[in-house]
């Protein structure tokens, strides 16, 4: 079957009598159901956590306001979910970052022009190298490989492990705009609002999906409780750790082709820690700590004597972080910001909560990205259905530019919601 996304076949009225399991509550699965709902297909929602929204949370009892504990930004407005904040009109406003690079051990407000030339050069390369070796063989230096780290955790990786090729690759393919935009309330409370609260009665939490039996035309789910789940079609949403580690046996096992792809992309440690402060302290974002690479001020909503700063950073970074345990994770970061910002950061510090997205037991990572040695269409291929019974979305998915991101994700729950329709209308 040619798949395609034609949007006509969402406006065709048909009796469907089949049903669809989705694996997964984050947005994808979440706004799959959304569409099935509209189309009348009878469905269900399996989340393994106690919770929806996967990789999208919030937490509104730390400061005066909430705070995104995952996905924060919305990139651009030309998506699916732009048309949706547009057409809800939530309210976003235009994040305008001017922030300060630390570079040979001072805060500057921009970078040299050398540097700026290789980082350009890395958004164009052809080189299937990691982004540490392209930067060092094009005159970057090893001292300088703290602003490396700040480019390349903001795409989810360590610097050793992405490829300049492939990463570059779906920067070119980007159709979303380029300005970023934060939610006045929460991205969270967007998602739950205007994706989640319709389907909230077709999930089912606390349900591990540890079998799926594709062999006939009913499809068998199966849990770890050993309750059994039949279907016509089953949508996987889950994140790419949880495939690439073998989570869910498959009967038939998947395509050898498909798990190839899954080992060609990475998905590592991401965390994300907010502190507080009774007195401002910093004047702008600061990208290239060595503790942590982006201190991003998080202040624009708060009240007199709350100072906050995210501390944000993915890969070998969080790795490190992780592993030491959120009281010495917290003491290193007030470490370096007190180095950057004139000791003054153990002076005014109040409190701190972190989310290791390493330790959420299903999840596992930050977002998806290309490993040294991928191939042009791997997401293409984690992204093809098995038999028109088995579907795949989620941000590892996509292969337009727009993974590692929310409206990436709810791009490919609107190609595999259209591509099942398709496979139910040719039977």
């Amino acid at each position: 079957m040619i798949r395609s996304c034609n949007r006509d076949i969402l406006k065709k009225e048909n009796n469907y009598k089949e049903k669809v399991i989705i694996i997964g509550a984050g947005v994808s699965g979440l706004y799959a159901g959304c569409l099935l709902k509209e189309l009348g297909i009878d469905f269900i929602i399996l989340e393994a956590s106690n919770k929806i929204g996967g990789r999208v949370a919030v937490d509104k009892t730390f400061t005066n306001f909430p705070i995104d504990l995952g996905a924060e930004w919305l990139h651009g407005k030309t998506s699916i979910l732009g048309a949706l904040v547009e057409s809800t009109q939530t309210e976003i406003f235009h994040d305008i970052s001017n922030p300060r690079y630390l570079h040979k051990g001072k805060l500057k407000k921009s970078l040299p022009k050398r540097l700026q030339k290789i980082f350009a050069q890395l958004e164009e390369t052809q080189d299937d190298v990691s982004f540490e070796e392209f930067f060092l063989r094009e005159g970057g230096k090893e001292k300088e490989l703290n602003l490396l780290t700040t480019y390349s955790q903001d795409v989810g990786a360590s610097a050793n492990m992405i490829s300049a090729k492939w990463e570059a690759e779906g920067y070119s393919k980007i159709s979303y705009g380029s300005d970023d935009h934060k939610f006045r309330k929460s991205y969270f409370d967007f998602i739950y609002e205007h994706i989640a609260k319709p389907v909230l009665e077709y999930v089912k939490l606390n349900t591990v999906v540890s079998e799926i039996d594709y062999r006939s035309d009913q499809i068998s789910v199966k849990d770890n409780s050993g309750n059994i789940f039949t279907s016509d079609r089953i949508l996987i949403t889950v994140p790419l750790t949880i495939l690439k580690d073998g989570d869910i046996k498959f009967s038939p096992p998947l395509p050898d082709q498909k798990l190839k792809a899954f080992s060609q992309l990475g998905m590592e440690a991401g965390m994300k820690v907010f502190l507080k402060f009774s007195q401002t302290f910093a004047e702008a974002d600061i990208l290239g700590g060595t503790t942590c690479a982006y201190y991003v001020i998080e202040s624009y909503n708060s009240y007199p004597g709350e100072f906050i700063i995210m501390a944000f950073t993915n890969g070998d970074q969080a790795k490190k972080l992780s592993e030491l345990g959120e009281e010495k994770a917290v003491a290193a970061i007030l470490e370096e910001l007190d180095s950057l910002c004139d000791n003054e950061a153990t002076k005014y510090f109040l409190d701190a909560t972190i989310k290791d997205w390493s330790k959420e037991p299903f999840i596992r990572g930050a977002y998806s990205y290309p490993l040294v040695g991928s191939t042009e269409n791997t997401r293409e291929i984690i992204a093809e259905p098995i038999d028109d019974k088995v579907f795949f979305a989620g941000e590892a998915s996509n292969f337009n530019g727009h993974h590692q991101t929310v409206h990436g994700a709810v791009e490919t729950a609107y190609r595999e919601v259209i591509s099942i329709l398709e496979s139910l209308i040719v039977q």
